[in-house]
């Protein structure tokens, strides 16, 4: 370790550090950190930083590098990068100070990062998430900023705007309330509708784990609230759109899901032939000359309203209205009704 008194360069000084392991433990309460921090937050110095192993709260967030100054009004994250064996983010921004004698201010953080996945489901358990997806690889990137200090990270003011891309991994089949919005996503409400399951066309669909080819999607989070304008899942079983809005404080959704199940000349075409002549005829017929055809004749839409530990699904006709009326007194977010019924011509 070095030390840098403070010089017109290096108005408070520069701490320079190469370590085996970095240890961060906060107590109980959650002050440890904080307190120091807090009395003299217009004092903390210019870091460069680099650790082969950062440990936070017990938890190992892998290699660490972190390149940081202060120029009284503004302390910039000129470099945060953190590295494992399955993913790497890199983390640029700044910390707007307070003003000198705001004891209550701790400032706003305004952060862009870009976070390289390898395998999204080791890095979703090793950060004490349930086991909702298996492999996974791509990027999600973006734009954060809230009303507080970095090591102090506010939902409430949380604004952000995100895009993911990722491919190749499956979807779990979990408990709704431990796997959040990934529940949505596993196809477990889908036996629910059993309206819409014309001949069975959902079996080869509803399984223990849902692959996927690729997701893609944007959002944004407005003061705990998540805008997610347009999800996109495509894979062998089928594709889904999914819009609307979840709740992060109140863990409460406001969804709509398309689900346009795939068809091929393979065993699934036999098996409709038997059940549907004119299905399983035209399909090992046509093939891929109107296979498109045939998913949007079986695309099912739905909402997903209520808790994330308890959604409430309402199936929807080929009008994007509810199959049992009364339920229209039901639905809390009625402008998802009027959305565009064949999301897939993308």
């Amino acid at each position: 370790m070095q030390w840098r008194s403070a010089t017109p360069g290096l108005p408070q000084g520069k701490l320079t550090a190469r370590l085996q392991k970095l240890t961060i433990e906060n107590s109980s309460s959650g002050e440890t950190i904080t307190k120091s921090i807090n009395q003299r937050i217009q004092k903390i110095p210019a870091l460069d930083i680099q650790s082969d192993l950062f440990i936070l709260n017990g938890q190992p967030y892998g290699k660490i590098e972190l390149l940081a100054n202060n120029d009284k009004n503004d302390w910039k994250i000129e470099k945060l990068s953190l590295k494992t064996e399955d993913a790497e983010v890199k983390i640029t921004g700044r910390w707007i100070l307070p003003k000198q004698g705001k004891k209550l201010d701790s400032g706003r953080t305004e952060l862009n990062f870009d976070l390289d996945i390898d395998n999204a489901g080791k890095l979703l358990s090793k950060l004490g998430f349930p086991k909702a997806i298996d492999d996974g690889s791509g990027k999600l990137v973006g734009q954060l900023n809230w009303a507080d200090a970095p090591y102090k990270y506010d939902l409430q003011t949380l604004q952000a705007d995100l895009s993911l891309d990722i491919v190749k991994g499956t979807i779990l089949q979990v408990d709704p309330g431990l796997g959040r919005l990934l529940g949505v996503l596993s196809f477990q409400g889908l036996p629910r509708i059993a309206t819409l399951d014309i001949c069975g066309v959902l079996k080869p669909i509803v399984t223990q784990g849902t692959p996927f080819d690729r997701i893609t999607s944007r959002g944004t989070i407005a003061n705990g609230i998540a805008n997610i304008k347009d999800l996109n899942m495509k894979g062998p079983q089928g594709n889904v759109r999914l819009t609307g809005h979840a709740n992060l404080l109140n863990e409460t959704q406001d969804m709509r899901v398309t689900v346009a199940p795939n068809f091929n000349a393979g065993t699934a075409s036999l098996g409709y032939t038997f059940i549907n002549p004119i299905i399983g005829l035209s399909t090992l017929v046509g093939q891929y000359l109107i296979a498109d055809e045939v998913s949007k004749l079986f695309q099912l839409d739905y909402l997903v309203q209520g808790t994330w530990a308890t959604p409430q699904i309402i199936a929807l006709d080929n009008k994007g209205n509810p199959l049992d009326e009364k339920q229209l007194k039901e639905i809390r977010d009625k402008s998802l009704l009027r959305q565009q019924q064949t999301p897939n011509k993308k």
